[in-house]
């Protein structure tokens, strides 16, 4: 008796350590490799303009408290590539809330995870692609606060002959905020023009550094949440953009989230 109640509370004590080290949030492997993940349904129209969009999906949850990513996919139609924050991976490979929204749209997916938890990538962001994806690079951004893992995802796109670097950041909330927001502002301006800063900066425009970089000379677009088709903003999901031009830009608001989805039309300047 005394060997079985021994054994029981090994067993109890192993599983008690098992679910303290599964539930932890740990940052995701940056060396880990990126997997683009199905098919384009239709090719981008090889003489429009690149149709781009960021969205916070805040994993399919809308107000309502319903997680539906039919109203995700209907705020992003249409879009030649996407960039996606809040992004909830899945149990198994290539299973993940950017692959289900690739499917739903006809696009290519990229998930790029943040974290890790119960011994898989669990939270990030997601890229979605109608156009090739000639290369793609995650760069973790500093965390000293917490859990709050965030990363940075710069991709290479082809679009009507040019290569187009796109980076993709999702900034935090808290302390780190100003010193994240100060690497992806180097980073964009440090790309190859042309060049889009998309995504959840977490910050308005009277950020004194995102102001900064609003009235750069080399930026040339910009389209924020708070009014898309003037380019001002007062929300702090934004689009920029370095030798393109804004043709068209709309916020989209269907209720599929918390943030809108921001979407912009964007030619290149020359062409």
């Amino acid at each position: 008796m005394r060997t079985l109640l021994r054994g029981g509370l090994i067993a109890a004590l192993l599983v008690a350590l098992a679910l303290a080290v599964g539930s932890d949030r740990v940052p995701a492997d940056p060396t880990a490799p990126l997997r683009i993940t199905g098919d384009v349904v239709r090719a981008a129209d090889p003489e429009g303009p690149l149709r781009i969009a960021t969205f916070n999906i805040h994993g399919g949850k809308g107000p309502d408290g319903r997680t539906d990513l039919a109203r995700t996919a209907e705020a992003l139609a249409g879009v030649d590539f996407a960039v996606l924050q809040e992004v909830r991976g899945g149990w198994r490979a290539g299973e993940n809330q950017a692959a289900e929204l690739g499917n739903r749209l006809g696009l290519q997916a990229v998930f790029v995870a943040a974290e890790r938890r119960w011994w898989r990538d669990g939270f990030g962001n997601g890229l979605l692609s109608r156009l090739p994806v000639e290369a793609i690079h995650r760069v973790p951004l500093v965390n000293t606060q917490g859990k709050s893992y965030r990363t940075a995802t710069i991709a290479e796109i082809g679009h009507r002959g040019e290569t187009v670097r796109v980076l993709a950041a999702h900034i935090a909330r808290g302390a780190d905020r100003e010193a994240q927001l100060q690497a992806v502002c180097r980073l964009f301006l440090s790309l190859e023009s042309p060049a889009v800063l998309l995504g959840d900066l977490n910050t308005s425009a009277d950020d004194p550094q995102l102001a900064a970089l609003l009235a750069h000379p080399e930026t040339t677009a910009v389209v924020g949440a708070g009014d898309a088709e003037q380019g001002g903003a007062t929300g702090i999901d934004w689009i920029l953009a370095r030798g393109l031009r804004r043709i068209r830009a709309e916020v989209r608001d269907h209720a599929a989230s918390d943030h809108p989805a921001i979407y912009a039309e964007l030619e290149l300047l020359g062409q």
